[in-house]
């Protein structure tokens, strides 16, 4: 929501580790196999050395040359949306919002379960922090445009979280301790039901509590995790439910006078967000005969929600959502050809009791994915996508209600041509034509002159891209280089003086940037890496008003100035040391630049300063016993996680915990 700018105290999750073994040969580099994914996807891959698994039947094609980082398992009680954040091509905004955004060339990316969006509703990536650890195999993170296949979420790439299948029983439980304070608990149990090892059953359950010292937030979450899973040769089906409690006390956020008097503390009043979140997904895939596969994907998702504000102005609110999700698709595939054709079909609800008593949306999407195989160096492809979306609402904070509409009917398209120098290396050139939908989201009813339609277009862009990559056996070599015409981008403009603010479309904006990781392994037991991203979105033309107090506000032109919120500049390096066989240490340091509040479009507030943050793991196992030991902000440095415009000429500061740290122990059961 975005009118909900706060920032909560989570300590360092699942973080990114390149290990000796992490950037090892691909043993499948044939051409055939590189158009399955789109470069240049960044691939984390579990630790075998935890919990390994033979994948049966229809397994996915390897890339020519992914970027392969480890997640540690042992880390059960921490969160996926941290882990993700620790690379610089995901940005997190709103960190500390009950499910932040995740964003990729400073565009919304689409986060898939399964292939399944879990961000359709609310532009918010849903509950991943909920999917257990353990039954991850991998996390691909792709920087193109994935409108084609997976629609409106899809404009700045996709963060897809794979489900493993394990052919034997495996039983965990584990335990952790947090500073400043918290701590909680942790299960797995993965029963194999059947002597042909194709069944098998998963159950996790998680408790944890997160406290911070210096910005009074309280993160608590309890959820419990049952899959059904089945592979065979011909067949798979994953059939997961959760069902999950989430308690979050924001903090408040500091005045410019609080923040010279004393910016390490917050205001010791806060926000709070009570959330209770059903899901259930099925994931089938059928070999209908060589070449002929059947896929169908569903979900269905239901949340209630109780905001309760610091402002008096505001009290409590309730909220509720609920999305039901439908996407089969046939998929051809020979020597020379690969087609995807499908559909999907999209109804989901809100209501918020302040602002709209009832809200629809009805999405329906055809789509169509041509691979071609030209010659053993050469390859191409096109696809392209049409959706039909309806949208109803009832404004009840209009006088008089007002019962509001909106039909849009939009396409979008790409094209690539591939060339695969040879089996490390590989470059691809690809032209996009991407979208996002306008989303069920109560700051959109609170936008001005609002009479019968919700005020939003569709963002649409035109995306150039060039991506290469390269591969040997000790080092790894991702680039991304792309151009962006955007139109109507969807931007939250706080620095309206109206209760929540409200969500408008930006005048045509730009964006200029690059993409970069490496992984090289120095030696055996010492490997070093970094991701890098450049993003420099600014207007081309158009007025805005300005973020200031005036009470004769006129328009200011805007072309040339930064599109605010986006950081222009991130990176961070780190580097992993296998101190002994069986002990690992971690350490990263990252760095985002300095950018404008979020909402100042004119650009005539004070930026938010750049920040470097140092973290730190260990880990050691020994039989059975893992133990882990992370920190996050090892120096304690003060920053601000976010800081936003907040009514004229105002700045709210949201700022980020001090040092921080998680030490959790597993035993497994073998």
């Amino acid at each position: 929501m975005r009118y909900l700018k706060r920032y909560q105290s989570v300590t360092m999750a699942l973080i990114f580790c390149s290990v000796g073994n992490a950037v090892a040969e691909n043993a499948d580099n044939s051409y055939q196999d590189s158009v399955d994914y789109i470069l240049p996807t960044i691939k984390i891959d579990l630790n075998t050395k935890s919990a390994s698994s033979k994948q049966k039947g229809l397994t996915t094609s390897q890339l020519t040359s992914p970027v392969q980082i480890q997640l540690f398992p042992q880390n059960n009680n921490q969160s996926i949306e941290n882990t993700l954040s620790q690379n610089a091509w995901v940005d997190m905004i709103e960190p500390s919002s009950p499910n932040p955004k995740l964003t990729i060339k400073g565009q919304r990316a689409s986060v898939l379960f399964n292939g399944i969006p879990l961000n359709q509703f609310n532009s918010q990536s849903q509950f991943i922090s909920l999917i257990p650890p353990q039954s991850i195999a991998k996390i691909e993170i792709n920087p193109t445009s994935q409108s084609v296949l997976y629609g409106s979420m899809g404009l700045g790439g996709s963060i897809n979280i794979e489900q493993k299948f394990i052919d034997h029983n495996l039983y965990q439980i584990g335990t952790s301790a947090s500073y400043p304070f918290g701590g909680g608990i942790n299960s797995f149990v993965n029963q194999v039901l059947d002597s042909d090892k194709s069944w098998a059953v998963q159950l996790a359950t998680n408790t944890n509590t997160t406290d911070g010292y210096r910005d009074y937030s309280r993160n608590f979450n309890n959820a419990i995790n049952i899959a059904l899973m089945h592979q065979s040769q011909t067949q798979k089906l994953n059939i997961n439910f959760s069902d999950s409690y989430q308690y979050l006390q924001f903090p408040g956020s500091l005045t410019e006078q609080e923040v010279n008097d004393n910016p390490w503390q917050a205001s010791g009043t806060s926000e709070k967000s009570i959330n209770h979140t059903v899901n259930g997904q099925i994931d089938f895939s059928q070999l209908l005969d060589k070449n002929w596969h059947f896929n169908l994907k569903t979900q269905y998702f239901q949340q209630w929600s109780n905001l309760i504000f610091k402002n008096p102005l505001y009290g409590s609110s309730t909220q509720g959502s609920s999305l039901f999700y439908l996407r089969p698709d046939v998929v051809y595939k020979d020597d020379r050809f690969k087609n995807t054709l499908g559909m999907e079909s999209v109804y989901q609800t809100f209501t918020q009791s302040y602002t709209t008593s009832a809200s629809s949306q009805t999405n329906l999407a055809l789509f169509n994915q041509l691979d071609i195989f030209l010659t053993s160096k050469w390859q191409s492809g096109l696809g392209g996508r049409f959706e039909h979306s309806y949208t109803r609402g009832t404004f009840t904070n209009k006088s008089p209600q007002v019962t509001a509409h909106q039909t849009v009917n939009i396409g979008a398209g790409n094209v690539y041509v591939q060339y695969n120098w040879n089996a490390k290396a590989n470059s691809r050139f690809s032209v996009s034509r991407a979208y996002q939908l306008p989303f069920i989201d109560q700051s959109n009813y609170t936008s001005p002159n609002i009479s019968s339609e919700f005020g939003l277009n569709p963002q649409t862009a035109w995306i150039y891209q060039l991506d290469n990559s390269y591969k040997d056996k000790r080092i790894s070599v991702k680039n991304s280089l792309y151009w962006m015409e955007i139109r109507n981008q969807i931007a939250y403009a706080g620095n309206d003086s109206s209760l929540f603010g409200y969500n408008t479309n930006l005048p045509p904006t730009r964006t200029i940037g690059s993409l970069s990781s490496v992984d090289y392994q120095l030696f055996q037991r010492l490997s070093l890496g970094g991701s890098f991203a450049l993003n420099i979105n600014t207007f081309t033309s158009g007025e805005l008003y300005p973020s200031t107090s005036s009470s004769t506000r006129e328009q200011q032109s805007v072309a040339g100035n930064q599109v605010p919120g986006q950081p222009p500049f991130s990176a961070e390096i780190h580097t992993n040391i296998e101190l002994l066989s069986n002990v690992n240490l971690w350490l990263q340091e990252r760095y985002v630049s300095s950018m404008y509040a979020d909402g100042d479009f004119t650009n005539t507030l004070a930026k938010q300063p750049g920040y470097f943050i140092t973290n730190l793991m260990l880990n050691y196992h020994v039989q059975n016993w893992y133990f882990s030991l992370s920190i996050q902000n090892l120096f304690n440095k003060f920053y601000y996680s976010y800081v936003s415009t907040a009514g004229y000429g105002q700045l709210s500061y949201y700022p980020a915990d001090g040092i921080s740290g998680v030490f959790n122990v597993q035993y497994r059961f073998d």
